[in-house]
């Protein structure tokens, strides 16, 4: 199933933190289903629960 992790940064902040994860379920073609989790669950998929803005991670500023 498709998914994609959500990270948030507030204003003067200096890392990304985890916020939820969107995991969906696809029929015949489209979405029919978005179960949202929560940041705890980042771990048990191998995702940080922080990005550091400019450890050259995945944003660049």
């Amino acid at each position: 199933m498709p998914a994609a992790a959500s990270y948030l940064r507030r204003p003067h902040d200096t890392a990304y933190r985890a916020l939820k994860l969107d995991v969906l379920r696809i029929d015949a073609g489209r979405i029919a289903e978005i179960t949202t989790f929560g940041y705890a669950q980042f771990p048990a998929f191998g995702l940080p629960m922080l990005l550091e803005v400019g450890d050259g991670s995945l944003f660049k500023e």
